[in-house]
């Protein structure tokens, strides 16, 4: 939080700010390869097989910003105020290397300009806090430059795009940065002669991924005096962005196959989650013979989940398994 103040009259100007950028990648994995699974298991469920992925992971951000002037003087008084807080929090997903057709840095305000945007094309970001991202135009119709402050110049589509405008543009990522998966490849699983108790074969893969944000940026500016001017503005931003890929399968067994005389699961499921709240506070005052006081308060917020779930078996198993056998 940050306050100004000003007792006799002069300006006071006050802004507080707060970013935060969260990324969790990774894998969890696990697996049967190239092995031979026996079991002997004498009491009930002690010689079945379990094979288990399970990713659980967590963002919880919270971000506050607040400032506040104050002027107040005889001859007149003038306050500004900004607040702004920004968050980015990412799970799994990961900016991928892809031919683009622009560089934002090639573009300069006072030097070469893009004037026209056609669907379809690529740019890459690089002038941004998280560089080298590609984003993908997907508007429906070109985009051509204007002059938009009426200064005589036409304004550079490069550099005035907001790529987190999800309706336009399309982030061009990979989710293999996050993958939990569970699987039994080249392998045989099989009782040993004997054995008294049921094999059951469980192979399960499960994506918990939690984004939890909230957002707060605050302003206040009072004005006081035989003329006042308070101007106040707060801006809140939160993108979040889940993505992962979630695996379970057998697949080419060798040897004795897949030979369980009890129930075959395989499972993958995804129950990733995103709470976002975002509050952007403005206020403005102005005392006086003549006052005049602006307040404007911006919030937006993006939450996307984009992720893959995958179970499956290799048609080997198809007539021998297919009665006990469960995809999920």
């Amino acid at each position: 939080m940050l306050f100004r103040s000003s007792p006799n009259g002069g300006p006071a100007v006050a802004g507080g700010g707060t970013l935060a950028f969260n990324r969790i990648s990774g894998s969890t994995e696990a697996y049967a390869r190239q092995v031979l699974l026996a079991t002997d298991g004498e009491d009930e469920g002690s010689g079945d097989v379990t094979i288990r992925a399970h990713d659980s992971t967590l963002i919880d951000a919270s971000l506050r910003s607040v400032a506040a002037a104050v002027s107040v003087g005889r001859g007149g008084g003038k306050a500004v105020a900004l607040g702004i807080s920004v968050a980015r929090n990412i799970i799994g997903q990961t900016p991928v290397s892809v031919v683009y057709d622009y560089k934002a840095s090639d573009y300069q305000p006072d030097d070469k300009k893009l004037t026209e945007l056609v669907p379809g094309k690529r740019v890459l970001n690089d002038t941004a806090l998280m560089r080298n991202e590609v984003y993908e135009y997907i508007g429906d119709k070109d985009l051509e430059a204007t002059d938009a402050d009426k200064d005589g110049t036409d304004e550079d589509l490069i550099l005035s795009q907001d790529y987190s405008d999800t309706k336009k543009w399309k982030q061009l990522v990979s989710t293999s940065a996050n993958r939990i998966a569970a699987w039994v490849e080249r392998s045989s699983i099989l009782a040993l002669p004997g054995t008294t108790e049921t094999l059951d074969l469980s192979v399960t893969a499960t994506a918990d991924q939690t984004i939890e944000s909230t957002v707060f940026a605050g302003s206040v500016a009072a004005a006081g005096g035989q003329i006042a001017a308070a101007l106040s503005g707060a801006g809140a931003s939160a993108v979040n962005r889940v993505g992962s890929q979630t695996q379970a399968f057998i697949a080419n067994s060798t040897g004795a196959g897949i030979d369980v005389d009890g129930g075959i699961t395989v499972d993958a499921s995804d129950t990733s989650s995103i709470d976002s709240t975002v509050f952007a506070v403005s206020i403005s005052a102005s005392f006086g013979m003549f006052g005049g006081s602006v307040a404007v308060g911006v919030s937006t917020a993006t939450n996307e989940i984009a992720s893959t779930v995958g179970a499956q078996r290799s048609e080997e198993h198809t007539s021998e398994l297919q009665s006990r056998l469960h995809l999920v």
